[in-house]
Protein backbone atom coordinates (compact mmCIF):
# COMPACT_ATOMS: atom_id res chain seq x y z
CA UNK A 1 0.00 0.00 0.00
CA UNK A 2 1.31 3.44 -0.85
CA UNK A 3 0.14 7.04 -1.04
CA UNK A 4 1.22 9.16 -4.01
CA UNK A 5 0.38 12.87 -3.78
CA UNK A 6 -0.30 14.61 -7.07
CA UNK A 7 2.66 16.64 -8.37
CA UNK A 8 0.18 19.09 -9.95
CA UNK A 9 -1.58 21.73 -7.84
CA UNK A 10 -5.35 21.55 -8.37
CA UNK A 11 -5.42 25.09 -9.81
CA UNK A 12 -3.35 23.80 -12.77
CA UNK A 13 -5.63 20.83 -13.58
CA UNK A 14 -6.56 20.47 -17.25
CA UNK A 15 -8.78 17.99 -19.12
CA UNK A 16 -5.60 16.38 -20.46
CA UNK A 17 -4.02 16.05 -17.02
CA UNK A 18 -6.69 16.23 -14.31
CA UNK A 19 -4.33 15.21 -11.50
CA UNK A 20 -5.43 13.94 -8.10
CA UNK A 21 -3.72 12.22 -5.17
CA UNK A 22 -3.50 8.45 -5.51
CA UNK A 23 -3.58 5.52 -3.10
CA UNK A 24 -2.28 2.19 -4.43
CA UNK A 25 -2.97 -1.26 -3.01
CA UNK A 26 -1.30 -4.29 -4.54
CA UNK A 27 -0.43 -7.92 -3.98
CA UNK A 28 1.20 -10.76 -5.84
CA UNK A 29 1.97 -14.45 -5.77
CA UNK A 30 4.50 -16.85 -7.23
CA UNK A 31 4.25 -20.55 -8.03
CA UNK A 32 7.32 -22.69 -8.75
CA UNK A 33 6.42 -26.17 -10.05
CA UNK A 34 10.10 -27.04 -10.69
CA UNK A 35 13.59 -25.63 -10.14
CA UNK A 36 13.69 -24.17 -13.66
CA UNK A 37 10.12 -22.93 -14.09
CA UNK A 38 7.94 -20.46 -12.18
CA UNK A 39 4.84 -18.29 -12.66
CA UNK A 40 4.28 -14.87 -11.08
CA UNK A 41 1.12 -12.77 -10.93
CA UNK A 42 0.53 -9.32 -9.47
CA UNK A 43 -2.43 -6.99 -9.10
CA UNK A 44 -2.62 -3.30 -8.15
CA UNK A 45 -5.66 -1.08 -7.76
CA UNK A 46 -5.13 2.69 -7.89
CA UNK A 47 -7.68 4.89 -6.13
CA UNK A 48 -7.52 8.43 -7.57
CA UNK A 49 -8.97 11.22 -5.43
CA UNK A 50 -11.59 13.36 -7.15
CA UNK A 51 -10.22 16.60 -8.56
CA UNK A 52 -11.90 19.81 -9.63
CA UNK A 53 -11.28 21.87 -12.76
CA UNK A 54 -12.18 25.48 -13.47
CA UNK A 55 -10.38 26.49 -16.64
CA UNK A 56 -11.09 29.67 -18.59
CA UNK A 57 -10.07 30.39 -22.15
CA UNK A 58 -10.46 33.59 -24.17
CA UNK A 59 -11.40 31.55 -27.27
CA UNK A 60 -13.37 28.59 -25.90
CA UNK A 61 -15.20 29.79 -22.77
CA UNK A 62 -14.98 28.16 -19.34
CA UNK A 63 -14.77 24.49 -18.41
CA UNK A 64 -15.89 23.54 -14.90
CA UNK A 65 -16.28 20.07 -13.51
CA UNK A 66 -15.04 17.18 -11.39
CA UNK A 67 -12.85 14.28 -12.42
CA UNK A 68 -12.90 10.88 -10.80
CA UNK A 69 -11.01 7.77 -11.72
CA UNK A 70 -9.37 4.52 -10.80
CA UNK A 71 -6.95 2.09 -12.44
CA UNK A 72 -6.54 -1.69 -12.29
CA UNK A 73 -3.15 -3.17 -13.21
CA UNK A 74 -2.52 -6.89 -13.69
CA UNK A 75 0.91 -8.36 -14.37
CA UNK A 76 1.75 -11.93 -15.39
CA UNK A 77 5.20 -13.42 -15.78
CA UNK A 78 6.62 -16.82 -16.67
CA UNK A 79 10.29 -17.62 -15.99
CA UNK A 80 12.13 -20.53 -17.54
CA UNK A 81 15.74 -21.06 -16.56
CA UNK A 82 17.92 -23.28 -18.71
Amino acid sequence: MTYDPSPVDEKFNTPRLPGGDRTLIGFGASYRPSKSFNFDIGYTHVFVNDSYINQSSTTAGTLKGNFEGSVDIVGLQVNWQF
